[in-house]
């Protein structure tokens, strides 16, 4: 079932399960054209941030699914408001029973590829740490988009990139049930593939088949794996990639972002 932060308790599945149930507490996601649009103003690095090896999220949060409201639709209008984009980020990090105060950089758009929002949160007792915000255009019915939250540092380029594309749509979903005795921390490529397919089942997009995906998923860390897929009415190829989800202790969750028609 879904996960919280280390901090948190844990989601209610119907947050979760989606296409489907509302949309899984994590389901669905995806993008690409445009220039980026980032949503902070970027600074002069650090000579520690000039290294070669950059510093990994701590965990990436899926912190579930959103709606337009219908005068946003009618007027092609995707961006998330910030109050909704710290709103969203406060109620998963907060301990139970506790309020966070929250603050982001700005909106975010399904149609800014590569955007990410920079927030800070404040604990009662002081304490602050950074999240870097993402939105993805969700694929599952009954939902728009998908909020995301890196923990410590902003997520790898070829990551943000999966979820910003603007011409794809994600799903968000646990790769094991609860009823997996064995649950590895990484897939073998012919692993993934059942793994990608059962998601893509569950989502009710049932005649996309995935058919290979190019290298080992290391559920671990949140690093894309790209993957083919088929769909089996019209016979057209479609581009796929595995995204997981990370966060600390619980079972990982997969995003399956894919490529529009």
């Amino acid at each position: 079932m879904p996960y919280r932060p280390r901090r948190t308790a844990v989601a209610t599945v119907a947050a979760l399960t989606a296409p489907v149930l509302a949309g899984l507490g994590f389901a669905a996601a995806a993008f690409a054209t445009a220039p980026a649009v980032p949503a902070h103003l970027p600074t002069e690095p650090s000579a520690a941030e000039t290294t070669d090896s950059a510093p990994a999220p701590t965990q990436l949060i899926a912190a579930g699914p959103g709606v337009f409201t219908p005068e946003q639709r009618a007027g092609s209008d995707r961006t998330v408001p910030r109050d909704l984009v710290e709103d969203r980020l406060a109620e998963w990090v907060a301990l139970p029973g506790q309020v966070d105060d929250a603050f982001c950089t700005g909106t975010l758009s399904t149609e800014r590829p590569g955007q990410f929002s920079t927030c800070s949160i404040t604990d009662a007792s002081g304490q602050k740490q950074t999240y870097y915000g993402y939105v993805a255009e969700s694929l599952a019915y009954g939902s728009d988009f998908q909020l995301f939250y890196a923990e410590g540092a902003p997520l790898s380029d070829e990551a943000t990139a999966v979820l910003t594309d603007e011409d794809a749509a994600v799903i968000v979903y646990p790769v094991y049930d609860e009823t997996s005795a064995v649950k590895p921390r990484s897939l073998t490529s012919q692993r993934a593939v059942s793994a990608g397919n059962r998601i893509l089942e569950l989502a009710g997009q049932r005649d996309l088949r995935i058919v290979s995906v190019l290298d080992r998923v290391d559920l671990t860390s949140p690093e894309p794996v790209e993957a083919v897929a088929e769909d089996r009415t019209t016979g057209a190829v479609r581009t796929v990639h595995l995204l997981p989800v990370v966060m600390e202790g619980e079972s990982p969750v997969l995003v399956v972002s894919v490529e529009a028609v």
